[in-house]
């Protein structure tokens, strides 16, 4: 996307974030947008409600979704503790870059980008602090995450049958006629084929690649 049109884009974004958001700031540099400034959120969860406001710098580049934005929490109100989900450097890590990719491709909203992701992290991190867990689960880090995401996209609950069936998404061979991997008792065919087979077709082929050589430490 050219610089031009791309601020264009992220001003009327920001325009529209700024109404639910009204403590952040935008600021267009050379090559990127920046928003920072005061994340406020409010959830509900089971009829408690979680609200606080977090201090935040996000970095915005051109090719947005393709690279993901890169957020800091700033005001050090975020502690690890336990909570895994924050980097040193004070980088948040909401989600595996896969799911957030492909979730984020059609709109290519930054509004879809704080609301699927970023006001969830902040709700977990408070849930969390309250009740040392996470209200839906934690996603682990490194390939555990990676894999995890995977199992979700098969709809398998065992890490290692998720791993065979990225693998043949990247390219391993299997025969119809074998048994799925997955245990089902089924034949391949008549199971998990037509899944590897949208996923190898589809426009993401590269970011499952490129997930598959991660968990092979490639």
């Amino acid at each position: 996307m050219e610089i031009t049109t791309f601020f264009e884009n992220i001003s009327v974004q920001f325009a529209e974030l700024n109404i639910v958001q009204p403590l952040l700031e935008l600021e267009m540099l050379d090559d990127c947008a920046v928003i920072s400034g005061l994340y406020c959120i409010r959830s509900l969860h089971e009829g408690e409600e979680f609200s606080d406001t977090f201090e935040i710098h996000t970095i915005i580049y051109p090719d947005f979704p393709e690279t993901l934005p890169i957020i800091k929490e700033t005001g050090g109100k975020v502690r690890r503790l336990g909570f895994e989900h924050i980097y040193p450097d004070r980088v948040l890590c909401p989600e595996v870059d896969t799911r957030m990719k492909m979730d984020l491709d059609q709109s290519r909203s930054i509004i879809d980008y704080f609301e699927k992701f970023i006001t969830p992290y902040f709700f977990s991190y408070l849930y969390y602090c309250k009740y040392r867990k996470f209200p839906l689960g934690e996603r682990a880090h490194g390939s555990e995450g990676i894999l995890g995401l995977y199992c979700e996209i098969f709809d398998v609950k065992e890490t290692s049958v998720a791993k065979t069936l990225l693998q043949y998404v990247c390219g391993s061979a299997i025969k119809g006629h074998h048994t799925c991997p997955c245990m089902s008792g089924k034949r391949y065919r008549d199971c998990h084929r037509s899944k590897v087979a949208e996923l190898t077709n589809s426009k993401f082929i590269n970011l499952f690649q490129t997930d598959y050589s991660n968990i092979e430490g490639r």
